[in-house]
Order: C-alpha cells, then structure tokens, then sequence
C-alpha cells in the first residue's frame, strides 16, 4: 500500500512538474538589424521586460561584442556585463570583460583572457592577465 501511494505521489509531481516545464515564465524576442542581433528576456505572466542581450557581429558574421542589460523600471536599460572579442589569423586572441559601475556610471573592473595555440592552430590555453600589453 506505501509503494502505490509514493508510486502515485511521484506520478503526480512529475505531471506538474511537466506541465510547469511545458510553459516557460519567461518568453524570449529576438531582433536582428543588420550587424547586431538584440535578444530580449520578458516575464510571460506580466509581459515586463527582465533582461536583454545585445551581440555586435562584424560584416563577416563574427561576434565583435556582447552586452547583457537589466531592466529597471525606474531607469530603463542598464548595462551589467559586456564582453569584447579580439581576433588574430581568425581564431579568438582576447576576450576583454567589463562591469556596469552604477557608482560612476560606466564600464569598469577590466579584466582580459588571453587565449593560446600552438604552431598547428590547435588551441592550448586561457589566461587571466592584468596587464595586457605585457602579456602579449
């Protein structure tokens, strides 16, 4: 009788839990015009804008630079995180990452990744460097 009851408990919570999975809160809208694709986070219940991703492609189609932005309901769009892509013999060379400083009101916290191959292209590994000029 314990097994029927906990086989039906399991049952019943996978058949909600399906139903949940089934009908995301979240809906996504994406745009594109021309070199920037624009994806935008919004709450499906109340139809309020969450979050919104914004990527740079150069005119080749190779990502240049994303920026990921809250809403606020107060303030519009602010900015959170952005990542800036640097190429080299078109294989990825440095990914510069930044953070929205509310407190002056711009990108700060700089930090670079550098990216490493050996003589065949073939990749090898990422660093973390402070000072970039010196790393390369």
């Amino acid at each position: 009788m314990k097994a029927r009851i906990l086989s039906l408990a399991v049952v019943v919570l996978l058949s909600v839990a399906g139903v949940y999975a089934s009908s995301p809160k979240t809906k996504i809208y994406n745009n594109k015009i021309g070199n920037v694709k624009e994806l935008t986070m919004v709450d499906s219940e109340t139809s309020k804008a969450i979050k919104k991703v914004v990527c740079n492609y150069d005119s080749n189609g190779i990502l240049q630079e994303k920026t990921f932005y809250i809403w606020s309901e107060t303030q519009g769009w602010i900015g959170s995180q952005k990542y800036s892509y640097e190429y080299n013999d078109g294989k990825l060379d440095t990914v510069v990452y930044n953070e929205w400083n509310k407190n002056i009101a711009a990108w700060s916290g700089t930090q670079h990744l550098v990216y490493t191959y050996d003589t065949d292209g073939e990749f090898l590994a990422t660093r973390q460097v402070d000072n970039l000029m010196a790393a390369k």
